[in-house]
């Protein structure tokens, strides 16, 4: 891979006249195979755990989503696009993968103990759980640098798989699922993909580079942004979560998750394939701003307009198709569910101008605009938990609020790095 910081996926490599190449396909499926073992997982929480066991789960879940997102930005966009053949940033970028895995062990497992939520078991299982899945997103990252997208869904399958048989085991040895059985597979089944991962990866991706002066300077200074950026959603998430269990308690969070997890299989296809098909403009920076934002806004348009559809049929059906969720032990709210469509397609609405902007030199700016529209997603669940007690089904909505507001901005932002671009080239005398 070359230094250039243009390209923080590799889509742009594998698209071929018709776009049906087994890449392409693989690249696709790569998109869905990890989303959709983590809906299976979560799936079988919500239907083996207590409703208050299962909010404590969700509330750890989003932890491990936001280091994973972290490092995903840090360290698995890094190597995708910085030189991996020079030893400084392959030296680096190890570093920075077991420095960030060692702290989120330790991190894990002090807020674990700290938090008086989980026992000592739990908490040290969770500190491990978070090591394994930031260094197994490596892994699965550099396979993707590769362009073995079928072997990233291998990883993922492999993961699901030993998951779901350490589950089957402590059920047939317990008679019963409790929270640490689900920290022990999710331990195992990653251990396990970070196996077959490095098994697939080719064989000069494997050689540990010296130690000796590793670049960790170039590594952070284009790690930094990218993690912050992908840090800041699940970060969101996470708040709101935590103040929903300040506000009405564990099984409140509880009932939020299990209207998300009702929801993630439709509104996955949305998301999974709007952002395939918006890191088409890495490949296309030549194109005018004005004509690349049009080309956003009918994206925007397409993906919003199916997030709402998807989430008008789901909340209508939640009565009756709730129970395969839940197993008919508690009912999932409409309202919630429809908060999560909201959600979704505020993300859907966020996602080209953000990619957008990023792709034409407004990464910093990008970061700025999604912390504040951080800010005001948090604001909002707070102003309706707190000061209009509200039901805390409504949440989703407020933090959905925070991202439409950002998609207007990013479009903004967008618009702005054409106006930049022009001005550059007007007043260059080289040209």
């Amino acid at each position: 891979m070359g230094s250039s910081g243009r390209h923080t996926q590799p889509w742009h490599l594998i698209r071929l006249p018709g776009g049906r190449s087994p890449r392409a396909l693989g690249a696709i499926a790569a998109q869905f195979s990890q989303a959709l073992g983590s809906f299976l997982f979560q799936l079988l929480a919500a239907r083996n755990l207590s409703l208050e066991a299962f909010g404590v789960f969700a509330l750890l879940l989003s932890g491990i989503v936001l280091a994973t997102g972290i490092m995903t930005g840090f360290v698995g966009d890094s190597l995708t696009v910085l030189d991996r053949g020079d030893r400084g940033i392959r030296a680096g970028l190890q570093v920075w993968c077991l420095t960030i895995a060692a702290i989120t062990l330790v991190a894990g497992a002090v807020v674990g103990l700290r938090s008086g939520a989980i026992g000592t078991t739990a908490a040290l299982l969770f500190g491990a759980a978070l090591a394994a899945w930031v260094i197994e997103d490596t892994v699965r990252r550099l396979l993707m640098a590769n362009l073995r997208f079928w072997s990233v869904v291998a990883v993922d399958l492999s993961h699901l798989a030993v998951a779901v048989a350490v589950l089957g085991a402590a059920a047939v040895l317990h008679g019963r699922l409790v929270l640490e059985d689900f920290l022990l597979a999710l331990i195992l089944g990653q251990l396990s993909a970070i196996v077959v991962g490095l098994g697939l990866a080719p064989a000069t991706e494997r050689r540990l580079a010296s130690w000796r002066s590793p670049a960790l300077g170039a590594v952070a200074r284009f790690g930094f942004w990218r993690g912050t950026q992908q840090g800041i959603r699940p970060a969101t998430l996470t708040v709101a979560r935590l103040l929903v269990v300040v506000v009405a308690g564990k099984a409140a969070v509880g009932q939020l998750e299990a209207a998300r997890v009702y929801m993630a299989p439709a509104l996955l296809v949305v998301q999974g394939v709007g952002s395939f098909l918006l890191a088409s403009y890495a490949a296309s920076r030549q194109e005018s701003i004005r004509r690349a934002v049009r080309r956003a806004d009918k994206a925007a348009i397409v993906l919003v307009g199916a997030s709402l559809a998807i989430g008008a049929v789901a909340t209508l059906s939640v009565r009756w198709a709730g129970s395969l969720i839940t197993g008919d032990a508690y009912d999932i709210d409409p309202v919630a569910v429809a908060g999560w469509a909201t959600f979704s397609a505020s993300v859907a609405a966020v996602m080209p101008y953000a990619s957008l902007a990023a792709v034409r030199g407004r990464q910093i700016l990008v970061v700025l605009l999604r912390l504040a529209d951080a800010a005001l997603s948090i604001g909002t669940v707070a102003v309706a938990l707190w000061a209009l007690d509200l039901d805390p089904a409504v949440t989703p909505f407020g933090i959905a609020a925070g991202a439409f507001a950002g998609a207007l901005l990013q479009r903004r932002a967008a618009l702005s790095a054409g106006t930049d671009s022009a001005a550059e080239r007007v007043g260059d005398p080289a040209r």
